[in-house]
């Protein structure tokens, strides 16, 4: 009778610690999976975050535009506004005016890339013509 109650005994835990396995890895898998999305969440957020800072930046720079041009507009009856727009903007002048511009040299491409040392294709350049060097000393 003794043996038949210990295999009982045994049984029930083994059951009992099979459970208690089952349990602990479901819970094991939804901790891990509730960290998972809390870090994803996370990065939607800061994602969205960085989103409404440039947004709020683009909102300011376009109030700054609006106040000038509001300011433009109040001094569109003013003649010396309108004299100063048509000098700057327009290039008028008064009768008996020299008007002087002055055209800047444009620079080339190729030439501003030159006079950068620090390009990856000059210092590639420098090595190839060094390479050269080498192989034609030997």
């Amino acid at each position: 009778m003794i043996t038949k109650f210990e295999r009982r005994k045994k049984r029930i835990y083994v059951a009992t610690n099979f459970l208690g396995i089952i349990i602990s890895i479901f819970i094991l898998i939804a901790t891990t999976y509730l960290i998972i999305s809390n870090i994803k969440i996370n990065q939607k957020r800061n994602k969205l975050n960085a989103q409404i800072e440039a947004v709020k930046a683009e909102v300011e720079d376009f109030e700054s535009k609006n106040e000038s041009l509001k300011e433009g507009i109040s001094h569109v009856g003013e003649e010396e506004y309108v004299e100063k727009v048509a000098r700057e903007e327009l290039s008028l002048q008064k009768e008996g005016e020299k008007v002087v511009g002055f055209i800047l040299p444009v620079e080339n491409k190729e030439e501003s890339e030159a006079r950068n040392y620090w390009q990856p294709k000059n210092w590639w350049a420098f090595l190839k013509g060094a390479f050269g060097w080498v192989k034609n000393k030997f």
